[in-house]
């Protein structure tokens, strides 16, 4: 994958991505056998991870496989909307400024009494004045830049002045006489010493601060880039150049085509007449009639080049075959005919059946003997479909760049090889030259056989029978038109929905963004067939591959966790990962009274702007408001007319979507106990738990906020402080760390210091902000999701299976001690 977006050969792009697909596709296959053996869908890598002296870092996944692009218009129609609406705005601003100024002058001019001097205050007043503050603020800076104007003046006034003293004194001899050079040594010597010992000392303490952050005794150096944010920026730029590069070799591309197809266009129709006339000759001179050319759908004269149509040969067989089935069933009724293929599906039918029927039953064996510990067979890794693929997309680029590597130029590293495109210009000038050349060859088929006709007639003899083999026909996608009308419907929704607020300009977020490590010590808790709760890193896992669907098709995931535990910041990653649209719709802000026509035209709005615009990514905030039920409403929440707009928002626009559009519907709930959770899970099946915020989180968040902000102590105790405030939300501990910096709180902590207490009291303050109770989460998931219950019954099953091992253990014990059999010790003590 580095290679594929680090890459600038234009033609080397399709092979890599061959590659990394087929390596995909085989990982995907390996995880799914993985999650039928171990029941869950997550993975705790950290001992493969010692095994193999790796970190997390070494396999976090920065890049999707591939992306698709929003269309260029589309970005141009949404700035365009977006700009009107600005416009519209500022001149509605501006005529009801105007308007107010109108009705003050009128008030003004109407009173009689008020004299010339009385009007110009009055007019006077109407423009809107400067507040006092203001003015002196104001006053005060430009005080300010004049004292710093004067003071560099006059010290580069001062400089002058000495410097034009210091020359007369040189031109007089009046200057002092230069120091000798024992005496320059000794200096030069006194400051190479303390500079060496400046050096010392300063060596010292980064060696002091190295060992105080590996002990975790303090944090002393600024954040740098990671090498994920490294390799995005690189990346970034690369891919405007590879745009730049993809330009150049498309308008490159159409000229030597075009020139190819001016200088030899006729030879290649000559040369594919020839070769078809040959073909003609063939047929005739060995089976006395002509065979027909294949139609176009089929693939046209292009079967014949290939050998894909039968020869004079192969004919006579298939037409021996057929005679030979026909004298077979000559006496036989049309009856019988009809019993026989009967008779042949019933047949078949029995056949599948008696197939479906033994592979129940292996599976019901396969069962009983994995519930005894005797007869266990073990798991074995099932056939792979997929290596066949790797291997063949391997062997299809060595075959065709080994060569061009190994010469090294420029056009191989860079850019495109000329003559490549040259042979790819002359295939498709010949495709496309095909379908007339078959044309006018079909008349001229036509001509011979009326002649051969002819001929037949004049001997008196009957036309053989020629039976044409059926060629599958090949589908060709048709070109979507697109309509003025429909651009303007799309112009229309646009600007419902920016008015409405619903699309977002979401800022740049990468898998960085979302803090968290790994959970260390998931394998060691499955192992002892607990559940293992996943943490951030786990989760980043999960949602990448939930990001490289974006473009596979409609997906439609459920986030479930508390508030600010970064859900839509999971939203903006995939958005930014994928250059994907953004629409955001926020469930808080619609009320009871929404009129049906408002959502109507919302849905209609966001299903026309989703499609037009793909890839997408459709956010519904709060998403549990619409599956409350009447019996479920929390007292605090306002009422909501949940049927109106689950009807419009959720039932209608799914169906407005294709299963091969690139669109993903993400619906972010924070207590989902309270819903229904039957439709919840219909609407959105694939469901992903947010992880609490543990003791890594939590201590994330705080070096961040440490090494962010200078002012804070290095040796802040944030050890402590992580294991204390572990629970609050993401959000909310990073909102409550920005408040406390206050401008009083910097001055007493440069006089006085920094305490955790401080910082916790702080932290706690909030009475409405609590711990999140987190059981609650992972008891719904386990109880209502599918993998939940998935892992549920796999931990179950696993501990039953535990359970018989050990009494078979302690059985077999006591048949060794009574000595009725070794065998059956030995293989218990095996099995244990």
């Amino acid at each position: 994958m580095d290679c594929a977006h680090h890459n600038l050969q234009i033609q080397k792009n399709q092979y890599i991505h061959d590659i990394v697909k087929a390596v995909d596709c085989r990982i995907k296959e390996i995880k799914n056998e993985l999650n039928k053996l171990e029941g869950s869908n997550y993975r705790f890598p950290h001992n493969g991870l010692q095994d193999f002296a790796l970190t997390p870092c070494n396999i976090e996944l920065v890049h999707i496989p591939e992306k698709a692009e929003v269309s260029e218009e589309v970005k141009i129609l949404i700035e365009e909307t977006k700009q009107k609406i600005i416009e519209e705005m500022e001149r509605k601003a501006k005529e009801e400024a105007e308007e107010e100024a109108g009705e003050e002058i009128t008030q003004w001019w109407d009173n009689d009494n008020a004299t010339d001097s009385e009007d110009k205050t009055q007019i006077y007043e109407v423009e809107q004045k400067e507040s006092d503050e203001t003015l002196e603020r104001r006053h005060l800076l430009s005080m300010i830049a004049a004292q710093e104007k004067a003071r560099q003046v006059t010290r580069q006034v001062k400089l002058r002045r000495l410097k034009r003293q210091m020359w007369e004194k040189e031109l007089k001899g009046e200057t002092n006489t230069p120091a000798t050079l024992e005496t320059r040594a000794r200096a030069a010597n006194m400051i190479q010493k303390y500079c060496r010992k400046y050096f010392e000392l300063k060596r010292k303490k980064v060696a002091d601060c190295k060992r105080d952050e590996l002990l975790g005794l303090r944090i002393c150096k600024k954040r740098e880039k990671t090498a994920m944010e490294h390799s995005l920026q690189v990346s970034a730029k690369r891919m405007k150049l590879r745009a730049q590069y993809e330009i150049e070799y498309k308008e490159d591309c159409e000229k030597i085509k075009n020139a190819f197809e001016k200088k030899r266009g006729r030879e290649i129709v000559e040369d594919y007449r020839d070769e078809i006339r040959d073909w003609f000759r063939q047929w005739y001179k060995k089976m006395n009639f002509f065979y027909d050319i294949p139609k176009d759908n089929q693939g046209g004269s292009t079967l014949i080049l290939n050998g894909t149509v039968p020869t004079p040969e192969e004919y006579n067989t298939f037409y021996q075959t057929v005679v030979d089935k026909r004298k077979k069933n000559k006496d036989k009724s049309a009856s019988e005919l009809k019993n026989e293929k009967k008779q042949a599906k019933i047949e078949a039918i029995m056949k599948k059946k008696e197939a479906a029927m033994k592979k129940k039953f292996e599976e019901k064996f396969l069962k009983k003997t994995m519930k005894n510990p005797s007869t266990h067979p073990g798991y074995m890794f099932p056939k792979s479909e997929r290596i066949e693929n790797v291997l063949s997309s391997i062997e299809e680029y060595h075959k065709r760049w080994d060569d061009l590597d190994e010469l090294n130029t420029m056009d191989v590293k860079e850019k495109y090889v000329k003559f490549i495109e040259e042979e790819k210009a002359f295939t498709e000038v010949k495709m496309e030259l095909r379908p007339t050349v078959d044309d006018v060859m079909r008349k001229e088929l036509k001509k011979l056989k009326d002649a051969m006709e002819r001929d037949y007639e004049y001997m008196e003899k009957e036309l053989p029978e020629v039976m044409i083999a059926e060629f599958p026909r090949i589908t060709r996608k048709k070109k979507k038109v697109k309509k003025e009308k429909k651009l303007m419907d799309i112009g229309d929704a646009m600007k419902h929905l920016i008015v409405k607020e619903i699309i977002k300009e979401y800022p740049r977020t990468t898998f960085d963004d979302f803090k968290g490590e790994a959970n260390v010590i998931g394998d060691d808790i499955r192992c002892n067939l607990q559940q293992a709760v996943p943490h951030a890193a786990e989760i980043k896992a999960i949602w990448w591959e939930q990001c490289s669907e974006l473009i596979r098709g409609l997906n439609k995931i459920l986030l479930i966790g508390p508030l600010g535990s970064g859900k839509t910041t999971l939203v903006h990653i995939m958005a930014t990962i994928n250059d994907a649209t953004l629409f955001e719709v926020d469930l808080k802000e619609y009320a009871d009274e929404e009129l049906t026509a408002v959502v109507a035209k919302t849905a209609d709005a966001l299903a026309t702007c989703a499609r037009a615009s793909q890839p997408c990514v459709i956010y519904f905030k709060h998403i549990q408001r619409l599956f409350y039920g009447k019996k479920k409403m929390p007292p605090n929440e306002a009422k909501l007319n949940d049927s109106l707009l689950r009807k419009h928002l959720i039932k209608k626009l799914f169906k407005q979507f294709q299963k091969h559009d690139k669109v993903t519907i993400v619906g972010g709930c924070a207590d989902p106990w309270l819903t229904q959770s039957g439709a919840l899970l219909k609407s959105f099946p694939n469901v992903i738990l947010t992880p609490n915020t543990h003791y890594s989180t939590t201590f994330e968040i705080l070096r961040e906020w440490v090494l962010s902000n200078r002012m804070v102590p290095p040796d802040l105790d944030i050890d402590t402080l992580a294991y204390t405030l572990q629970g609050y939300s993401y959000e909310y501990l990073k909102e409550s760390l920005k408040s406390f910096l206050t401008a009083e709180r910097i001055v007493r902590m440069a006089a006085k210091g920094l305490t955790t207490q401080e910082v916790f009291d702080h932290v706690i303050d909030d009475p409405t902000e609590q711990k999140t109770d987190y059981e609650k989460y992972l008891n719904w998931y386990t109880d209502k999701t599918q993998w939940g219950k998935i892992e549920k019954k796999h931990i179950k099953e696993q501990l039953e299976y535990q359970e018989l091992a050990k009494k078979y253990e302690e059985q077999a014990k006591k048949n060794k001690k009574k000595g009725l059999g070794s065998e059956a010790g030995s293989v218990a003590s095996t099995i244990a």
